[in-house]
């Protein structure tokens, strides 16, 4: 990657921590209220996903209770499946995260530039900082954040990549 590209790559990055900083108190409290959630000994992780086309659409993190065989656990209530923890899954209910302009002006500068990646890449730094600020290192089950469909994850708990 030449000189300009990565330049280019770094203000983009830059400029979506500068949309990502002010939801930093409202996703800390979210949060704070997973951290702190009396769940049901079933569900052994917390399973963050980063849907990495959704920035300028919605929030782009989606969580998932896991058991302990990695699949999506549900409470049953009247027959009903139900999440079982009463924060939001989509964790901010917020329109999107930056608008689709911001995206058209790095795109015209460096048409093939990956803003998703660049996106994620820039998000999950933050989202661990937001984790440890709400209490996460007092998790007591697994926690981890990775691109949707991604192999790598990054453990919320340890504090480093995985493959």
């Amino acid at each position: 990657m030449n000189d300009n590209k990565l330049f280019v790559a770094q203000r983009f990055q830059d400029g979506v921590l500068s949309y990502l900083e002010p939801l930093t108190e409202k996703l800390i409290n979210v949060l704070h209220r997973l951290i702190e959630y009396p769940f049901v000994p079933e569900v052994s992780c917390l399973a963050f996903e980063v849907f990495y086309d959704s920035f300028s659409e919605f929030f782009p993190i989606r969580v998932f209770f896991l058991d302990e065989f990695n699949n999506e656990y549900f409470i049953h209530v009247n027959g009903q499946a139900e999440y079982p923890c009463d924060v939001n899954p989509g964790l901010l209910d917020i329109p999107s995260v930056y608008p689709h302009e911001f995206i058209k002006q790095f795109c015209a500068e460096d048409p093939n530039i990956d803003y998703f990646t660049l996106s994620s890449k820039a998000l999950i730094p933050w989202f661990s900082k937001c984790w440890h600020i709400a209490g996460g290192g007092n998790f007591q089950r697994k926690a981890i954040i990775r691109i949707h469909d991604g192999s790598q994850y990054f453990d919320l708990i340890e504090q480093i990549w995985k493959d």
